[in-house]
């Protein structure tokens, strides 16, 4: 039994109050202390825990007044938040009392003013929307009410890799340095890169998604063998090619990290990706279907081939190609056609209509990764040179420009029997024999037509001057044209 109730004692949680009844003893349940009885005249103001503890990383408030609309709240650092609710002032931040680490509610005619606030009975937290509920009592034109505060990360970034454009082939990240550093890929916009940095082993990389959908954001992971890391949304993006996502990163997050500036970039590097080659007889077009639909903003190369003039003698027509594509040559006599569109929607198919005086016939169709600003650089077309079976295609120049170079030849012969139309076999140093094909003779002859037809390619990261040869194993009249982008 507990001793005689001499009027100050309430029940409650021992937590909840403070001071006591001088030298009167505290009574506690005797075999049951599920109870205490403390004696207590003064309740301790509960305390809710900081905005950063609710919610690591959290970096928008907001406020409301009774049912109200939610006003969103102005940080004024760390977890100090202020708002105006029906035309007042109100804040909220973390109080010198005891406990300490206590967030509190101010308001009234200025809050911000220790001698000019009152102060709102903290209620609780609502862990699941993160809100603090407040009672505030009428005081200085202050109507009085709950007052909620609600808080919420909302990543405000920029848009992922592809937004800009679609068809690079390559991601490099720049970390204080001029000379970027490349990124290797894990995913669909997903890249890393392992570096020593002062010493220790960090991993930088960058994905789409990873806070919030859409944004593409930077994470610093290390040193090893830590795993701990942080992640980052970039504060810019520079949509001029190369695109540019920037960066700023925190001193210590993840703890040892040097906080600097990072810049992402996408690049997109001259290659050859797919092609494909068609050919006929007297057809009125021909179609070319790729494999698998290209790449938006990559360039086309078609180059059109005919031999010798229609079987009953009519006038070789020019081909037409579709809209979009540049006729950018057609020999005097018509055998070699060629046509260029760079900067491209995605498509499957060419087709060339207009062709049906022609005899025989052999389209390719190139694919090739080409920046969104790329072009053709140089080129150089001969026509009708003298039977040989070396194809040397002659020198062009791109000077410091990164360039690809496609070299496309043709043999052909009219009007004499000449046996089977042959093979290339080879390509200078550097240079890929990527593809060649034959066509046999056709028509009953007199004229007797059959075309050797193939491309080469090579790469110059720097630049410069280059030539081609390709071998035949037959000597016959020959086209050659030769082409840079980049």
């Amino acid at each position: 039994m507990p001793a005689a109730y001499d009027g100050q004692r309430i029940a409650g949680n021992l937590a909840d109050f403070s001071g006591g009844c001088g030298a009167s003893p505290d009574l506690v349940w005797l075999a049951d202390d599920s109870m205490p009885i403390l004696c207590a005249s003064t309740a301790v103001i509960p305390c809710l825990h900081s905005l950063s503890t609710e919610l690591p990383g959290y970096n928008t408030v907001e406020f409301r007044l009774g049912t109200g609309a939610w006003v969103s709240g102005t940080g004024l650092g760390g977890d100090l938040w202020t708002a105006t609710l029906g035309g007042l002032p109100v804040q909220t931040q973390l109080t010198p009392r005891s406990p300490s680490g206590c967030q509190d509610l101010y308001y009234g005619a200025n809050p911000s003013t220790p001698s000019n606030y009152t102060a709102g009975m903290p209620i609780g937290i609502d862990g699941s929307t993160h809100t603090y509920h407040y009672s505030t009592t009428a005081a200085y034109s202050w109507p009085g009410g709950d007052v909620y505060v609600r808080i919420s990360t909302v990543f405000v970034g920029e848009p992922c890799l592809d937004s800009v454009y679609v068809n690079y082939n390559d991601v490099v990240v720049y970390y204080f340095v001029s000379v970027p550093w490349a990124m290797t890929q894990d995913a669909h916009e997903a890249y890393h890169t392992d570096q020593v940095i002062s010493g220790q082993t960090w991993r930088i990389k960058t994905s789409c998604g990873t806070q919030a959908p859409g944004l593409q954001d930077l994470t610093i992971q290390g040193p090893s063998p830590s795993t701990a890391s942080h992640t980052y949304q970039a504060y810019s993006l520079s949509p001029a090619y190369p695109a540019t996502w920037s960066y700023n990163t925190d001193t210590n997050s993840p703890p040892g990290w040097t906080g600097t500036n990072i810049r992402v970039q996408t690049l997109t590097h001259p290659l050859y990706r797919q092609h494909k080659y068609v050919s006929g007889s007297n057809a009125a077009s021909l179609t070319a279907t790729l494999t698998s639909p290209t790449i938006d903003g990559n360039a086309l190369i078609a180059v059109y081939f005919q031999n010798g003039t229609s079987d009953s003698g009519g006038t070789l027509i020019d081909p037409a190609a579709p809209a979009g594509f540049a006729r950018t040559h057609t020999t005097t006599n018509h055998r070699t056609t060629t046509f260029e569109r760079y900067n491209a929607p995605a498509t499957s198919n060419f087709t060339l209509t207009g062709i049906a005086a022609a005899d025989q016939q052999a389209l390719w169709l190139v694919e090739l990764w080409c920046p969104v600003t790329g072009a053709r650089l140089t080129d150089l077309l001969k026509q009708d040179q003298a039977g040989a079976s070396a194809l040397v295609s002659g020198s062009i120049t791109t000077g410091s420009t990164e360039a690809l170079f496609l070299h496309f030849a043709q043999q052909h012969l009219n009007n004499t029997p000449g046996g089977p139309p042959g093979a290339f076999s080879s390509a200078s140093s550097g240079w890929t024999l990527e593809a060649y094909a034959a066509e046999p003779l056709a028509g009953p002859g007199p004229p007797f037509e059959n075309m050797l037809t193939g491309f080469a390619i090579r790469s110059a990261p720097s630049g410069g001057s280059f030539s081609n040869t390709i071998t035949s194993t037959v000597t016959r009249v020959w086209d050659s044209w030769v082409l840079a982008i980049g």
